[in-house]
């Protein structure tokens, strides 16, 4: 009987359907709990720093300072805050559409995560279960910095699965790009670099391409955090 059933809901139709109406559920939920958003004073002075930036035709090089002691995060962050004022401006409220719409992104990457490791079954799972998460659902509320470093973090594990999978060089560069994105959101993320030995441990890639891919991550990495480094540079690396 449970395997007629499991058979019954891994049917390609029906399988569609019932994603189509978790993807819809875990919507409805965030945009409900959209109305429940709170400015605080991190927020806040994010926000004004982002519509300052705006203002003055700026874009900052450096970010916001760290609660861990008196050096600053890379300017990613605020480049999101301001993109999110350009695209939704409709005040204090634009960094929160923005946060909906990738909480989104983050539902959907976690899916195909399920589905590349277990197929439908588990991609259904992992779409149930991000959906309804509480603390997943708070993400849409949850306005910065550490947020996008998840969103980051998730990246990164489905570009590192792609890779083992495709053994395209494209897909190592990415995982570069969101283990800098994420470092530059907030130095808790450094942990992700330990990904990096792990190229060498995939199999079927000649040991010539595994070193041509750790150097693909590094630079990958770097990239988001060239314009810190370089605001760095001209403070005497403070």
């Amino acid at each position: 009987m449970f395997e007629k059933i499991k058979n019954f809901l891994l049917t390609p139709t029906l399988s569609k359907v019932l994603l189509i109406f978790i993807l819809f559920f875990g919507i409805f939920l965030r945009f409900h709990m959209l109305q429940n958003f709170v400015i605080n004073g991190d927020s806040a002075r994010d926000i004004l720093i982002a519509q300052t930036a705006l203002d003055r035709r700026e874009i900052p090089q450096s970010g916001i300072f760290s609660s861990a002691g008196p050096f600053v995060i890379g300017p990613v962050y605020l480049w999101v805050l301001m993109l999110s004022l350009i695209i939704f401006p409709v005040g204090v409220a634009s960094a929160w559409i923005l946060y909906f719409f990738i909480s989104i992104v983050a539902f959907l990457v976690i899916t195909y995560v399920g589905f590349l490791l277990g197929g439908k079954r588990l991609a259904l799972i992992l779409a149930s279960l991000s959906a309804t998460s509480g603390s997943f659902v708070n993400l849409s509320l949850n306005q910065s910095n550490t947020t996008l470093v998840i969103i980051s973090t998730l990246l990164l594990i489905l570009f590192f699965i792609l890779f083992i999978r495709k053994k395209k060089l494209l897909y190592t560069f990415l995982c570069g790009f969101s283990i800098g994105l994420a470092v530059s959101m907030h130095y808790q993320a450094i942990n992700l670099f330990i990904f990096l030995p792990f190229v060498f441990f995939i199999q079927g890639i000649r040991i010539k391409k595994k070193i041509v891919s750790a150097g693909l991550i590094i630079a990958g990495f770097l990239i988001p955090l060239m314009p810190l480094l370089y605001w760095d540079a001209h403070q005497n690396f403070a």
